[in-house]
């Protein structure tokens, strides 16, 4: 909270860029900063990656105000750590915030198995966190046990190279832990065409919570 307030407090000249608005959570500055380059929400920063990827690594609470000012569910921008918002997750050094934003990215169109800089994987990601609970959440999400990294680890592999034995038994017995129907996040119409939703940008925020 103490660097929070900091950031805030900064004097003119030394004002926050798009991502250090967004660990600030002054999201009336990230608003303003998106609305004048809208591409920068996507861009690569020296955190390591995008707006998102910077929000998930640092436990950022609200992700959907990102989502709704365009920012890609797995950008990997170039000059970035080649990671998506997701495996950022799993690098976040508070569990409450990581377990939050690995929910929240995987239940909202992330994919699970996008690829990955070193062919890593959220899965290899949760296990390097050694956090049983993240671990059991992306399998759910449908991370794939059977990906391999460069070094050809599946998951179940590094967690036994990493010592790591409460991963390694619960990779060993994926198959106990229920799958989601990820399906229900992708929406086609009788044709079996992608629906295409309505550009509502022009609607207020406060408006389209109102009806939703």
């Amino acid at each position: 909270v103490k660097e929070v307030d900091l950031l805030r407090g900064l004097p003119e000249g030394l004002e926050l860029d798009l991502v250090e608005s967004v660990l600030a959570q002054d999201w009336e500055r990230v608003e303003a900063l998106a609305a004048a380059d809208p591409a920068r929400v996507d861009a690569a920063h020296p955190i390591g990656g995008s707006a998102l990827y910077a929000a998930a690594r640092c436990g950022v609470p609200d992700l959907y105000r990102l989502r709704a000012l365009g920012c890609a569910y797995d950008a990997r921008p170039a000059g970035g750590s080649g990671f998506t918002p997701a495996r950022a997750a799993a690098d976040g050094a508070d569990p409450v915030g990581r377990h939050d934003a690995m929910q929240d990215l995987l239940g909202n169109g992330s994919d699970a198995n996008a690829a990955q800089a070193r062919g890593s994987s959220v899965l290899h990601g949760a296990v390097e966190a050694r956090d049983a609970t993240l671990v059991r959440l992306v399998v759910r999400k449908g991370g794939d046990v059977r990906a391999r990294d460069e070094r050809g680890d599946t998951p179940e592999d590094l967690a036994r190279r990493i010592g790591w034995t409460e991963g390694e038994r619960i990779l060993a017995d994926h198959a106990s832990i229920a799958r989601d129907c990820r399906t229900s996040q992708f929406a086609y119409d009788a044709n079996r065409r992608p629906i295409v939703r309505p550009d509502i940008s022009d609607v207020s925020r406060d408006r389209q919570s109102a009806v939703t």
